[in-house]
Formats: structure tokens, C-alpha cells, sequence
């Protein structure tokens, strides 16, 4: 497995970053950073580890990184990284 980013989900840790290092600043936007890359990145070795999302559609998983939840799909890439409190159906417009 090969852990690809879409547009999509580059887009959303970077809007992540910018928000951290608004209401928290810059050191701990740079940590919470350096924890979701250490948390996608158990993904390499553990593509299984993940929460299945069938009821949301076939295929897809998520993995929780403090208060937000990638979603991704084993032979694919990490598709979006939303807040836990988003749906699917949100991210998926």
C-alpha cells in the first residue's frame, strides 16, 4: 500500500494547519501536524486498522486522528480528513 493523498484531502490538512496555527499558533499546529502524519502513516503497516464505512458505501475506511477522521480505501488513497462530527455525505459533494 502506498499512502497517496487526493487534492481533496492535501486541501483539507492544509486548511487543518491553517486553522491550528490561528486559534493555537504556530508550535502547536506543527505538532498536531507531525501527529496526523504519524497517524496516517501506522496506515503502511496496518492498512487494515481503520474503521469500516460500509453503511457510508463500499470500500472506504476511517482512522481517527484526535478530533478529525481520515477516510481512505486500502487499494486506493486517503480520500478526504474531515472533523469527526462531519458526515459523509458532506464530504463527499
Amino acid at each position: 500500500m502506498r499512502l497517496v493523498a487526493t487534492a481533496r484531502a492535501e486541501d483539507d490538512i492544509r486548511l487543518i494547519f491553517v486553522y491550528g496555527l490561528k486559534t493555537r499558533g504556530r508550535t502547536p499546529a506543527d505538532r498536531y501536524l507531525r501527529q496526523l502524519h504519524d497517524t496516517l502513516s501506522q496506515l503502511l503497516a496496518f492498512p487494515e486498522m481503520g474503521r469500516r464505512e460500509d453503511a457510508i458505501s463500499p470500500g472506504p475506511r476511517s482512522i481517527v486522528a484526535r478530533e478529525y477522521r481520515a477516510f481512505y480505501r486500502i487499494e486506493d488513497d486517503i480520500i478526504r480528513i474531515a472533523h469527526q462530527r462531519a458526515s459523509w455525505a458532506e464530504l463527499d459533494e
